[in-house]
């Protein structure tokens, strides 16, 4: 955003909204598979870089017209660009995972590691 110069969301929230308004179908199953890698994983980036990799795919598996397609490519190359901090730091095993309610750290875990 630039009124926090630069920093804050990297369009996830923002694509998900034009998705869902182009093509709904596409959204249900990109959020569904979101949600379970958040889930199953605990990294959002990771959960976001699929979902992202995912629009393209669905708009030319759906047979959207070609403005679709291009857009669902260039959103994910963005999303993907956006996130290479993201895909360093998981690379080194330093990217933070969400905490769950459910899930409860050890003794010892350090925090956003889970247990």
């Amino acid at each position: 955003s630039i009124f926090l110069k630069g920093r804050g969301g990297k369009g996830i929230a923002t694509g998900a909204g034009v998705v869902l308004a182009l093509v709904p179908l596409a959204f249900a199953i990109i959020f569904a598979v979101w949600l379970l890698l958040i889930l199953v994983t605990r990294y959002v980036s990771v959960a976001s870089l699929v979902a992202a990799a995912l629009v393209p795919v669905l708009t030319f598996a759906f047979g959207e017209p070609l403005p679709y397609k291009i857009a669902g490519v260039l959103v994910a190359i963005l999303v993907w660009y956006a996130h290479r901090g993201n895909i360093r730091r998981l690379r080194d095993g330093e990217e933070n995972r969400v905490r769950l309610p459910w899930v409860h750290r050890g003794p010892g875990t350090p925090h956003g590691q889970g247990g």
